[in-house]
């Protein structure tokens, strides 16, 4: 439907790097960085996390906390969101890390930067390390750390079809396994383009997707979400089957379920709001098999 980072791709690693442990680890979880960082789905600071902490090894951690904790004890003026600059604080941090301890080292330096260390109210009288804050001792702990100047999250407008076959089935589609929402299920449907009445865009949408002809019929419900890096108006429509047959174009798998049986499947939040809306409408048209469908242009 649109284009995003991977959130739900994390089950998937998880399960991708629980058979690599059990396929070349002998079901031991590796101790070392190293091998921790070639299991699916595991990067620098978590492979630092679980090997400090759970396997004592003295190797650093950075995230968000430790950034913040470094950045103002050093007053670091440089972005904090450049690969110069983080390879820089993972060498600091990896010069401070204590030969013993190292878990107990991290889990501290985290807890102090979400707890003291904040983002917007450091309780620097409180810190324990305050004496050797540089950004303390200048006054510049609410300048630290740097990072660029947040863009605007842009809008996007969004059409889904709940697209009904004469036997009362809905047509329900799969999201490709990579990317947003991967491998959750949805009402097929797509962002507007500029020119384009929604209307419109969700019949393209569905041609290019399952390759099917549709009638767009009443509007459904529209639902605002935001992502983390957008925004979505997402307006459902009642549409009607019209011809052709589905095709796995731009989805990974399509179904044509009764409204009943939609509990049986993985939808994400936006989708489930649609489902409780078309839940509360049963009644209005238990007495046909079709929702009213009246057509839009």
């Amino acid at each position: 439907m649109w284009e995003g980072l991977g959130y739900y791709s994390r089950a998937r690693n998880l399960h991708a790097a629980a058979q690599m442990i059990v396929d070349d680890y002998g079901g031991r979880l590796p101790e070392d960085v190293a091998g921790l960082m070639k299991l699916k789905g595991v990067g620098r600071y978590t492979a630092g996390a679980i090997a400090s902490i759970a396997f004592g090894r003295p190797v650093p951690v950075l995230d968000g906390n430790v950034i913040r904790v470094f950045s103002r004890l050093l007053d670091l003026k440089e972005d904090v969101t450049k690969t110069q600059t983080k390879n820089y604080l993972w060498q600091v941090a990896g010069d401070l890390v204590p030969e013993h301890r190292a878990g107990d080292y991290n889990q501290a330096l985290m807890e102090l930067g979400q707890t003291v260390c904040q983002p917007a109210t450091p309780h620097c009288h409180l810190c324990p390390i305050s004496r050797y804050c540089l950004a303390w001792t200048k006054g510049t702990q609410l300048e630290r750390p740097v990072r660029p100047p947040r863009r605007k999250i842009p809008h996007y407008d969004v059409c889904a079809g709940v697209i009904w076959r004469e036997d009362g089935r809905i047509l329900i589609a799969q999201r490709p396994l990579e990317g947003l929402l991967g491998g959750l299920w949805e009402f097929p449907g797509g962002k507007l383009q500029a020119g384009e009445t929604r209307a419109d865009a969700l019949r393209r949408e569905i041609k290019e997707e399952l390759g099917l002809e549709i009638v767009v019929g009443r509007p459904l419900v529209t639902i605002k979400h935001t992502y983390t890096h957008f925004r979505i108006s997402l307006h459902a429509y009642h549409a009607q089957y019209v011809s052709g047959k589905p095709q796995n174009i731009e989805v990974a798998n399509h179904a044509w379920v009764r409204l009943d049986d939609l509990d049986q499947y993985p939808f994400a939040v936006t989708d489930q709001k649609i489902i409780k809306r078309l839940l509360d409408e049963k009644g209005v048209f238990q007495s046909s098999i079709l929702p009213s469908l009246a057509v839009t242009s």
